[in-house]
């Protein structure tokens, strides 16, 4: 368990961590999205920026969510998923710089 906590994304949030845009599928199998939740959380609670936006749709690595990017998979072809990249530029545009 200690190992554990100390290889975590969550474990290592700290006040020199840059802020961070978030974005996962609720229907990811290889990675549940409790650990973008987490992840969320331990920045949450020491007050740096971040942002999570949770994609209904789609499997664990979609890149860009479009048909660009899906090498003939249409599963991996998410219009709902797709706006991550304009929103993570929007979001960016915003933080504040730390």
């Amino acid at each position: 368990d200690d190992e554990k906590e100390k290889l975590s994304r969550e474990g290592n949030v700290d006040m020199d961590s840059a802020p961070v845009f978030i974005w996962h599928t609720s229907e990811d199998p290889s990675v549940p999205v409790l650990g973008s939740l987490r992840l969320t959380e331990a920045y949450y609670n020491i007050g740096r920026a971040v942002t999570l936006h949770v994609y209904p749709y789609g499997t664990h690595g979609i890149a860009l969510a479009n048909e660009e990017t899906s090498d003939g998979n249409a599963a991996w072809i998410q219009p709902l998923a797709e706006v991550w990249v304009d929103d993570s530029v929007r979001w960016i545009k915003t933080v504040k710089s730390y």
